[in-house]
């Protein structure tokens, strides 16, 4: 896993300042879940895991194809 230069830091601290006086929000945590996609992260491991199971799961019911066989 790479560091984030102290230049590339500074420069996303300026962006989040500038996107705080503009914009009312609140820190909801880390994301689970944006668009549909699940997101799973290991920080020790430096890893980042995105799946659409859920999303798939849905659609494969919605069209009744849940007992359909794969090719």
């Amino acid at each position: 896993m790479r560091a984030t230069s102290l230049g590339a830091q500074r420069e996303i601290r300026k962006l989040k300042e500038r996107l705080n006086s503009e914009f009312e929000k609140k820190y909801l945590g880390a994301a689970k879940r944006i668009l549909g996609i699940d997101i799973v992260r290991n920080r020790v491991k430096g890893e980042l895991f995105s799946s659409q199971y859920g999303y798939l799961k849905k659609e494969v019911n919605r069209f009744r194809m849940s007992d359909s066989k794969m090719r």
